[in-house]
């Protein structure tokens, strides 16, 4: 059945990043490309390309687990920091440098 299936997908769940969007204005609830951060471990790690997401006031309705490249600096790199504002300003700043794959759930709809 379909619902087992799920129960044990949520177990790989515990490095899986949810991807947001942060577009200030409101508008349709649609799917949304934005590149993602996120901050662990005195790191902040980049995606290297936008990765569907929805606004905040928008409830995805189903989802999938998709592998992304990122790209990690320490915390107090500068240019890391300036990308991580404009990200927060809804921008998608391109960077470059040494990827590794994590996992994150992204919506297929808004």
């Amino acid at each position: 059945s379909s619902s087992s299936s799920s129960s044990e997908e949520s177990t790989h769940s515990k490095n899986v990043y949810r991807s947001r969007s942060y577009l200030k204005e409101r508008s349709e609830c649609k799917v949304q490309q934005q590149v993602q951060y996120y901050e662990n471990h005195g790191e902040i790690c980049i995606s290297n390309t936008p990765v569907p997401a929805c606004q905040s006031h928008c409830r995805g309705s189903s989802y999938q687990v998709q592998s992304v490249q990122v790209i990690c600096r320490p915390k107090i790199d500068q240019q890391y920091i300036s990308y991580r504002n404009m990200i927060r300003e809804g921008e998608n700043p391109k960077v470059e440098g040494q990827t590794q794959i994590k996992q994150f759930r992204v919506p297929t709809s808004c």
